[in-house]
């Protein structure tokens, strides 16, 4: 695990210029895109029903893989509960195809809000192949096995948590996730875990 203190040092300097008022545009920005694509959303879910199309989610969490030839990847999530930062992730990948980030992205997401014990969540993420593949309950058998493995761990989750769905958004919804992925990537964070919107402006 990297030191924290680098990265947060690299964070307020290289992606919000040690702004607090660049935060915070961020996360309105952001939350205004969700609230359109939602509102405009007909209804996409791993398990085919229709998703709500209000404001009510209580958990949801952000993913995003990035990819880089021949073999760089990150992964990202934000987990947040009305739109309040719970957590948030990053890891550094020798990825396969960026196929293979997206879908570690979402394991990773999957797994954080597993094991913080949280039931429902809706899953958001800007990749329509990801998407395709779970609505369509495939594995698929085009990719590389460690690809395949990863889907098998998403599917695991969805079947104990009934309650877990993923929807497609466009990335403008998606970009403190894009973001943070493209930083995983780029500065090798082998593993980072934080909490709290603070730790992105205190160095």
């Amino acid at each position: 695990m990297h030191c924290t203190q680098n990265f947060l040092a690299y964070w307020c300097s290289h992606v919000y210029g040690g702004r607090k008022q660049a935060l915070a545009l961020l996360h309105n920005s952001e939350h205004c895109q969700l609230i359109k694509q939602m509102r405009g959303h007909r209804g996409v879910a791993t398990d085919n029903q229709n998703v709500i199309t209000s404001l009510t989610i209580a958990y949801s969490c952000s993913v995003d893989g990035s990819f880089k030839m021949p073999d760089q990847g990150g992964a990202a999530y934000v987990l947040k509960h009305d739109y309040i930062l719970v957590q948030y992730g990053l890891k550094y990948y020798s990825a396969l195809s960026p196929f293979h980030m997206e879908a570690s992205a979402l394991l990773m997401g999957m797994r954080a809000a597993a094991a913080s014990g949280i039931d429902s969540c809706t899953f958001l993420t800007d990749s329509e192949q990801l998407v395709r593949v779970l609505n369509n309950k495939q594995t698929p058998v085009n990719e590389n096995l460690l690809v395949r493995t990863e889907i098998t761990g998403i599917y695991s989750i969805l079947s104990q948590h009934s309650c877990y769905k993923c929807i497609h958004i466009q990335r403008e919804g998606n970009k403190l996730a894009h973001d943070i992925a493209n930083l995983a990537r780029t500065k090798m964070f082998r593993d980072h875990v934080g909490f709290t919107y603070p730790l992105f402006l205190n160095v």
